[in-house]
């Protein structure tokens, strides 16, 4: 029975690691991707930049995969939405999964506020849950905007301590009073204010999905 038991608990705990390693290199792979995909090609060959296709908005030339919401300039390249907002004398190109007419049917409940202080700041989740890959790009999307525009470096945690790589990190969960953001996997797809902590959840790309609806009121694009 005990022996049954060890190898129970060695099995979870392989397959924990195991699914955190591809999933930090879901988040490597993410940042590459998003920090060199300035430059797509058009159908018809030539080199456009994402700049060019923003000024398709300002034209008039609206469609399906490109619009503008609320005053932003939204355009689909190469699966991905980009926005731009202007952080100092930068504008910089924001890269979401979904686009706001995507996101309105997501709740945010509890007053959400815009962003966290600069100190301290931990993106947590549950290290032997399902899928983690959404779990790791709905990491990466936060990262990449928390440090790029609004000038934060968060600090990566699990929920428990049940692997070897989370013996290595922070574990934070909702009831540390600190500056964390939960990506928590549940059924129904929403982003909620819980004392310092913001919880946001979905089921597979719904994770992806209230991550972006995150972003998009932390960028006041989105009530």
């Amino acid at each position: 029975m005990e022996e049954d038991i060890g190898k129970e608990n060695i099995e979870k705990s392989y397959k924990g690691s195991k699914q955190l390693y591809i999933a930090i290199g879901v988040i490597a792979l993410c940042f590459v991707a998003l920090f060199t995909i300035r430059f797509i090609r058009s159908p018809t060959g030539n080199a456009a930049t994402i700049d060019e296709l923003h000024g398709k908005n300002l034209r008039g030339e609206i469609s399906d995969i490109n619009y503008i919401y609320n005053g932003f300039s939204f355009v689909y390249v190469n699966g991905m939405w980009y926005t731009q907002v202007q952080k100092g004398d930068t504008v910089w190109d924001v890269p979401l999964h979904f686009g706001p007419k995507q996101l309105e049917n997501i709740s945010i409940d509890g007053g959400i506020r815009n962003g966290f202080g600069k100190e301290n700041l931990y993106i947590t989740f549950d290290p032997i849950g399902e899928d983690l890959q959404y779990v790791a790009l709905a990491s990466a999307e936060l990262s990449l905007s928390l440090t790029k525009g609004f000038g934060i470096y968060p600090i990566a945690a699990c929920d428990k301590n049940e692997t070897e790589t989370c013996a290595r990190r922070p574990i934070k969960t909702c009831k540390d009073e600190e500056d964390i953001i939960y990506i928590r996997q549940a059924n129904k797809t929403k982003v909620e204010l819980m004392g310092s902590c913001v919880i946001v959840e979905g089921d597979g790309w719904e994770i992806v999905k209230a991550t972006d609806r995150l972003l998009l009121k932390w960028y006041k694009i989105m009530d």
